[in-house]
């Protein structure tokens, strides 16, 4: 059993380490896109950037905590390998799947961190917007078949809108144009006498 200054010391620690994650992501809490030497770079969402930060410090947390586990209990532990394997797919997913930023340059526009979703200025076909139930966006369509997706949960789709319409004038297809068919249907049918 502990002593009450070592639990002292260990709360200490994990209050050090959260006032640490808060230092490290608070320049991105409602920053603007900013213009950079390759060009408009918009980044992650506060709120997305936090969810990932914090899965990554639970997986790292569980791995932890199974191999105290392990230590202290010996190999045959179940709890302390289903904590291990829990921990380390959760970290090896979040590593995977970490949001990058998308920039804007004189090329086109890009996914950082993955040149494969890069579409150029000349091969830009349309921008729609969508919006099922509470996710909402824009997707970028190529005219080779790409499509970038900027979701507003993860970053900030509506500005980045209004920066690529005054950038590079393309169609835009709201999402009133595509309830706009619905709405002519229904103004055709006759009236019940």
């Amino acid at each position: 059993m502990q002593s009450s200054s070592a639990q002292w010391v260990e709360i200490g620690m994990m209050a050090a380490g959260a006032f640490g994650l808060l230092i490290l992501l608070a320049p991105g809490f409602g920053s603007k896109p900013k213009q950079t030497a390759d060009g408009w770079c918009f980044p992650v969402k506060f709120s997305y950037l936090l969810f990932y930060w914090l899965s990554f410090a639970a997986g790292i947390g569980a791995v932890a905590f199974a191999g105290r586990r392990l230590l202290a209990l010996g190999a045959s532990s179940r709890l302390g390998w289903a904590c291990f394997a829990f921990g380390f797919a959760l970290v090896l997913s979040v590593l995977s799947k970490w949001p990058q930023p998308l920039i804007f340059d004189q090329d086109g526009l890009l996914r950082r961190g993955s040149p494969s979703t890069r579409i150029r200025w000349r091969e830009l076909s349309y921008v729609r917007q969508y919006q099922v139930r509470q996710d909402r966006g824009i997707v970028i369509h190529s005219v080779h078949g790409k499509q970038l997706v900027v979701a507003e949960t993860s970053y900030q789709a509506a500005r980045m809108l209004d920066v690529l319409l005054e950038y590079h004038r393309v169609p835009l297809q709201s999402v009133d144009d595509e309830l706009a068919p619905i709405t002519i249907f229904k103004a055709q049918l006759p009236k019940p006498e």
